[in-house]
């Protein structure tokens, strides 16, 4: 799980690029009606929504096996419950193999952070969340952008990124070289 707010996106390096671009990316397109929009087929896309928030004993917390999760709070709060290491024993309606979905028992222990406009909370597959729940401040509803990016993408993303980084690696010593040599013959 990570948290962070989209006004210090740029200072939070210990996000991949590709995923901060992909925040930015989404964020432009927040003045679009609610929906979804993919960037990149199925495997990179990103919802926008207003939902009702609910007591945390009325909502149930939810594991996706498939895709990364990312939920940022664009107007009001929303209070998440997290649990990073869920017992699957405690899983009541499991939907993972053809919906990427599980819920678990209402009363399973999390904890729970509350989240404002700007911030927002990625959930890595495997870990337990529980959205839509109200938060201290007394909200009913929140308006918010999910984005949900595969492994496929996640894992393409990483193969373009080590290329560049290798890429990068042999033009520096180039001119490493370059500038050896210029010096060697003088």
């Amino acid at each position: 799980m990570y948290l962070g707010n989209i006004k210090q996106l740029d200072e939070s390096r210990t996000l991949r690029s590709c995923i901060r671009s992909i925040i930015k990316r989404s964020l432009e397109y927040r003045v679009r009606p609610l929906g979804r929009y993919e960037f990149d087929g199925r495997d990179c896309a990103v919802t926008f929504s207003e939902d009702p928030l609910q007591k945390e004993t009325e909502r149930s917390a939810e594991v996706h096996e498939k895709f990364l999760d990312i939920q940022i709070v664009l107007e009001g709060s929303e209070r998440y419950g997290f649990a990073p290491f869920p017992d699957r024993k405690l899983i009541t309606d499991n939907r993972l193999s053809t919906e990427d979905i599980a819920f678990f028992d209402r009363k399973m222990e999390m904890g729970y952070a509350d989240l404002h406009e700007g911030d927002f909370i990625i959930f890595r597959q495997g870990e337990a969340h529980k959205p839509l729940c109200i938060a201290k401040d007394g909200g009913k509803k929140v308006r918010k952008a999910i984005i949900k990016l595969s492994d496929t993408w996640l894992r393409k993303q990483n193969d373009l990124e080590d290329s560049a980084i290798q890429e990068n690696q042999r033009l520096r010593q180039a001119v490493a070289e370059a500038l050896e040599k210029g010096s060697g013959s003088k």
